[in-house]
């Protein structure tokens, strides 16, 4: 009887370990985040003020005033951006050190048995390509959801303060966008897939033909092994450029 495979949100659970260890920091960052956009959404607020401000009387002291405030809301919101950032991917580099450690001691204390039904390849790909990847949800992938979701909110929230009417108009387009996005992610998630299954190719070719070079040399077979490596290149990087476009 096949053994059911682990659900997303089952699989996301073991990195829970590794984002507590580190709520610390991430927590500053969402602090960060939440800072940089406030004071990013404040700066149209200042300068619709100051627009509105022109029909009447004017100086110059008024205008430095506020190009004075607008500055320093640019200054804040690039601290504030620096900083969330600072904290957010330093830990994920961290956590990806962490789990490259226990993947590294887990892989140590597998079977041989393993290591003949797997392709070390494809291990490779997975101790490094893969936990690149992972580097990247934990890091730029919950800071810039964080981001966005914190700048519709803030965003949605001015513009209600505007006006209403115009704001649900505003969002009308919304539901079609979401669903075009979700489209076009679930395309990249399996060009990505794909794209990560030619590489593991890739490297597992690469072993075979080091390991066996004795053998390719002894039977004459330079120009078979060149030629199969450039073409499971190739379709990596036609892999690659579908991802891309």
């Amino acid at each position: 009887m096949a053994v059911p495979a682990p659900s997303k949100w089952s699989s996301l659970s073991r990195l829970y370990p590794y984002l507590s260890e580190h709520r610390g920091r991430l927590a500053l960052g969402f602090v960060g985040i939440v800072l940089s956009n406030a004071f990013q959404m404040l700066g149209p607020r200042v300068m619709g003020q100051a627009v509105d401000s022109l029909s009447g009387a004017v100086t110059r002291r008024f205008l430095l005033g506020y190009a004075a405030i607008l500055v320093g809301l640019t200054l804040l919101e690039g601290v504030f951006r620096f900083a969330s950032r600072w904290w957010l991917i330093g830990a994920s580099r961290d956590m990806e050190y962490s789990l490259r450690k226990d993947v590294f001691h887990h892989l140590e204390a597998l079977p041989m048995a393993f290591y003949q039904r797997n392709k070390t390849g494809d291990l490779m790909s997975r101790a490094t390509n893969d936990l690149s990847n992972v580097r990247m949800l934990l890091g730029p992938g919950i800071m810039y959801s964080t981001n966005t979701i914190v700048t519709a909110i803030v965003a949605v929230g001015f513009m209600l303060s505007i006006d209403w009417r115009l704001t649900v108009v505003s969002l009308l387009p919304m539901p079609i966008v979401s669903i075009g996005v979700r489209q076009v992610g679930k395309r990249i998630n399996a060009l990505t897939e794909e794209s990560q299954g030619k590489l593991a190719d890739l490297s597992a070719r690469v072993q075979e033909s080091m390991a066996g070079a004795r053998v390719v040399k002894a039977f004459v077979q330079e120009d078979n092994e060149i030629r199969d490596f450039r073409s499971i290149n190739e379709e990596l990087v036609q892999k690659n450029d579908r991802h891309i476009r």
